[in-house]
C-alpha cells in the first residue's frame, strides 16, 4: 500500500479551504462594493434632482421648469448612460421632460428623496425622485430622474477585479 506523503495530504486539505476563502472572500466584497457605489451613484442621482428642483419657476400660477438646452446637456452629460428626468404637478399631469419614466412612488414624502429601481425601454434604470413644494401654497411637484446602470455596472466590476485579482495572486 502506497503511502500519501503529509505535504500531499495537507495540500488535498488546505487548497480547497484557501480556494473557498477566496471565493467568500470575493462575494462579499462585491456585496460591499455594490453597496458603497450604489450610494455613492444614488446620491449624485439625488443632486441632480434637486438640480432640476431648483430651476422651477412660477409663471401664470403655474409651475414651469426653466431648464435651457444648455442646462439640460450638461445634466444628460455621460455618454455612456441614458439620463431621463420628467416634473410632474401633485395631480400626476406631465409638466415636462420625458414622459418614458413610471409612475412616482405612491409614499413619496415632501423634501425626502427616494431612488427606486425600475426599468424603461427594457434597460435597467435607477430613478430619484423628489417631492418638492412649490411657491403656491399647498401646492408641490414631483421631480423624477432616472439614469441607466451601465457606468455602475462597470464601476463595480472594475473594483472588484481589483480586490479579488490581487488576492488571488497572493493565494
Amino acid at each position: 500500500m502506497k503511502r500519501i506523503s503529509i505535504r500531499k495530504q495537507l495540500l488535498v486539505l488546505f487548497v480547497p479551504i484557501v480556494f473557498g476563502l477566496w471565493l467568500g472572500s470575493a462575494v462579499l466584497s462585491f456585496w460591499f462594493v455594490s453597496v458603497i457605489t450604489e450610494d455613492s451613484f444614488d446620491k449624485d442621482l439625488i443632486n441632480s434632482a434637486d438640480s432640476v428642483v431648483g430651476r422651477l419657476r412660477i409663471k401664470n400660477d403655474s409651475v414651469v421648469v426653466d431648464l435651457p438646452p444648455a442646462a439640460q446637456a450638461i445634466l444628460k452629460h455621460d455618454e455612456a448612460d441614458k439620463l431621463y428626468y420628467r416634473v410632474l404637478s401633485a395631480g400626476g399631469q406631465h409638466i415636462s421632460g420625458d414622459i418614458e419614466l413610471p409612475p412616482p412612488s405612491s409614499d413619496l414624502k415632501v423634501d425626502v428623496p427616494k431612488v427606486v429601481p425600475a426599468r424603461i425601454a427594457g434597460k435597467d434604470v435607477r430613478v430619484a425622485e423628489v417631492k418638492a413644494p412649490v411657491d403656491i401654497p399647498g401646492q408641490y411637484v414631483i421631480v423624477q430622474l432616472a439614469e441607466t446602470t451601465n457606468v455602475r455596472k462597470f464601476f463595480q466590476n472594475k473594483l472588484l477585479l481589483s480586490i479579488a485579482a490581487p488576492q488571488l495572486v497572493v493565494i
